[in-house]
């Protein structure tokens, strides 16, 4: 890209849909290059460009032409908007082409130039190198054709060797002294390179060079042949053992999900009453998530649960706060009476109001919100200790088979491990190989072995919900009061239009996991308030604020704004033209 340009980079500004190149030897050793190119544009754009590099033998002679669907393009001048001008940079000269072509149009554009010294003349043969196609296009090249054509003559020696990522080949006709490259799609990271020798005869007029070149080309070929060999029978075994690899952690996958299934059938896990419609128990809410879910309960979720439950209980209550922001709404909580709170109640408390706990303190959810503020440094301080408590009251029932699911653990730790080291060794196999790994293969290895890791990561949750023999029906009986809160609808609450009732399943509903459909179903029941709460927020209201997402946030301080080709198995044989390529403008 020169300075001072701007050039097309997406894919979808336009398609090159058909690219023909016919490049006709003279028998001086230069070359004249005809690029036939149909453009589809997407977009209205300025123009478009082929560029072709030079080096120290190769240079460009004469004067370029182009056309557009047939019409002879004349030279550019400044502040012109069509004509065709050449820049150069380095050793790449760029032929744009100045024509405002309009979206949704095909434009067939042909250039025509010269280059010098692209056949060499030796003692004993002729050689032309180059790297035919250039790594710099923007975007595929479909339907492409190249032919090359040699002087007239009958040809004793006549060979071609192709480089590129692709197993395309050009065909050698000695007859017509043509060598003809045809590829459906090129894509733009597939340079193509051409090594070719043929009778020195052809280059009558050339200026012969000292010494003969038919057995070093024959050598160097030799040797790019070799190593590109040796490459594919280290991508084969490389395939082989990624191969063999792969199969491991679906193997661990299979072997997890079927121990699984083995422990819960061992462990009598059967649903025997898809809805449970009485409160198993009068435990606190925290304390059946910590008993259900052990160390897997996020300790934004046990307290969201405890503070609703305090509100259920209206030991609570969150009243609608004035504020000077227009369309702002701020809500204070307070502490309305005292009962006998157990210790991890307290914990939350204190981190409410600060270590004076009485009546009618209070505390701004705006305040609750500041990374900055008191109650955030008190969240942050007690919030391990409130976790400890809650955990010491669930322990003297232990639900969970503990001895299960560290077994179960382990076979998912060996699996998700296993499963990332093969997407890490098929990276590093696609880095080492060459063309003859395809990519297919390292996709689908790659594609299932995330798979399977996500798919034993999400297993987490089942594995931490295998319960003993004598665990299991009291877990069932609180999921099946979860399985009637997550399918209850507003004319289930209306038919029990008991707000507290509803309040205190809401606080249950958290860690069950199915609050966010319980406090719907309240908010379209719209149930009449108690006489002494008609005044402040109801609980589905509240929930909004201190859910466990809201609450995971707690103790967060606030952060600013963000700122913020190669040439296949084998190599190159070192021919000129790599910075060569095309695109629009």
């Amino acid at each position: 890209m020169l300075v001072g340009t701007q050039v097309a980079s997406a894919d979808d500004d336009y398609e090159i849909k058909q690219m023909y190149e016919h490049v006709t030897v003279n028998s001086d050793g230069s070359a004249m290059i005809r690029y036939d190119l149909i453009y589809d544009f997407d977009d209205d754009m300025n123009g478009v460009y082929v560029s072709q590099e030079t080096d120290q033998d190769v240079k460009l002679i004469g004067s370029p032409t182009a056309t557009v669907n047939g019409q002879s393009v004349g030279s550019f001048s400044a502040g012109s908007r069509y004509g065709l001008e050449q820049k150069r940079d380095g050793d790449v000269t760029q032929f744009r082409v100045h024509y405002p072509v309009k979206a949704d149009h095909t434009y067939q554009v042909t250039w025509t130039y010269q280059l010098a010294n692209v056949a060499k003349r030796y003692q004993d043969v002729g050689e032309i190198n180059w790297k035919i196609i250039g790594a710099n296009w923007q975007t595929d090249l479909q339907h492409t054709k190249i032919v090359i054509q040699l002087p007239k003559m009958t040809y004793q020696t006549l060979q071609a060797w192709t480089h590129s990522k692709s197993a395309t080949k050009f065909v050698v006709d000695k007859q017509a002294g043509t060598l003809t490259y045809e590829k459906a799609r090129v894509n733009p990271d597939q340079p193509v390179e051409v090594h070719t020798m043929f009778d020195q005869a052809a280059l009558s007029t050339a200026t012969q060079r000292t010494g003969n070149r038919r057995a070093a080309i024959l050598d160097q070929e030799r040797a790019i042949a070799e190593r590109a060999e040796k490459t594919a029978k280290r991508d084969k075994a490389m395939q082989g053992y990624v191969t063999w690899l792969a199969i491991l952690p679906f193997g661990l996958l299979i072997r997890l999900i079927a121990l699984w299934r083995r422990i819960r059938v061992q462990n009598k896990h059967i649903i025997e009453t898809p809805h449970n419609y009485e409160l198993p128990s009068d435990l606190p809410p925290a304390v059946v998530g910590w008993q259900l879910r052990d160390s897997g309960a996020a300790v934004s979720t046990l307290f969201s649960a405890t503070l609703m439950d305090l509100l259920a209980k209206r030991v609570l209550i969150v009243s609608e706060e004035p504020t000077k922001k227009w369309r702002k709404t701020n809500y204070r909580i307070q502490l309305d009476r005292t009962t006998a709170f157990n210790d991890f109640e307290e914990t939350l408390l204190t981190i409410l109001f600060g270590e004076q706990v009485e009546i009618g303190k209070s505390i701004q959810t705006q305040t609750m919100q500041d990374g900055e503020s008191a109650f955030a440094k008190r969240y942050t301080d007690k919030i391990d200790r409130f976790e400890d408590q809650v955990r010491r009251a669930a322990k003297p029932v232990n639900l969970i088979d503990h001895d299960a699911v560290s077994q179960l653990t382990q076979w998912q730790v060996w699996t998700i491990v296993a499963a990332v080291a093969v997407v890490v060794i098929n990276g590093a196999v696609w880095v080492m190989s060459s063309a003859h790994i395809a990519g297919w293969f390292i996709g689908v290895s790659v594609g299932l072995s995330v798979l399977i890791a996500v798919v034993a990561f999400a297993m987490a949750v089942k594995i931490r919900q295998i319960y003993t023999v004598e665990g299991w029906p009291i877990a069932e009986a609180w999921f099946g009061f979860g399985r009637m809160l997550r399918d209850v609808g507003q004319f289930e609450v209306k038919q029990v239009p008991d707000v507290m009732l509803w309040d205190r399943y809401l606080a249950y509903a958290v860690v069950l996991g199915v609050a966010d459909k319980v406090a719907d179903a309240l908010r379209q029941a719209q149930l009449e308030p108690v006489d002494d709460m008609a005044n402040f927020v109801p609980i589905y209201v509240a929930y909004t604020m201190f859910n466990p997402s809201s609450v995971s946030a707690f103790g967060v301080a606030s952060s600013g704004s963000d700122t913020g080709g190669s040439w296949g198995a084998g190599g190159s044989s070192g021919g000129f033209g790599g910075g060569s390529g095309g695109g629009a403008f």
